[in-house]
């Protein structure tokens, strides 16, 4: 089961570039290359600095993106008790 629901508020870690010891096997937001931001669980590429992203939901296994910046996903909050 996904960790979250649509319009669940999703907290992530912040971190500053793209550390692959860090994500690789972790949930993670992601925003790629083409400007897609996606909720994912990351896994190593098949090229140096591409990473594979693995969908919760049953969408298309993205292989060999190229990521601008990834958060590790922490807890998520359903929409009615969540404060924004």
């Amino acid at each position: 089961m996904p960790p979250c629901q649509d319009r669940w508020v999703v907290y992530v870690e912040k971190l500053n570039g793209i550390h692959a010891a860090t994500i690789v096997g972790q949930a993670c937001v992601v925003e790629t290359a083409d400007r897609q931001t996606l909720f994912r669980i990351v896994r190593k590429g098949y090229s140096p600095g591409r990473f594979n992203l693995e969908s919760w939901d049953g969408s298309a296994f993205i292989e060999d993106a190229e990521l601008i910046s990834a958060h590790p996903y922490v807890g998520s909050l359903r929409p009615d008790i969540a404060r924004v």
